[in-house]
């Protein structure tokens, strides 16, 4: 089966800007991106959760189920 979690609302929606943060400083140490840059698109993230009509799916999680015989 497959499972894709997606949020109107709730903690579900703060996802992105918790994964960006996480990445962050990874992405300007291999300057990637700048603090400035940083800033701006987590201001964006955050811009967008709060729209009403916003949705914030999580990755496919893909179960698979077997049996050894």
């Amino acid at each position: 089966s497959i499972l894709q979690p997606a949020f109107v609302e709730g903690e579900g929606k703060l996802m992105t800007e918790i994964t960006f943060e996480g990445i962050t400083k990874a992405l300007m140490e291999e300057e990637l991106i700048t603090t400035k840059e940083a800033q701006k698109i987590y201001d964006g993230l955050v811009k967008f959760r709060m729209e009403p009509d916003s949705l914030i799916s999580l990755p496919r999680i893909f179960q698979v189920h077997g049996r050894r015989k």
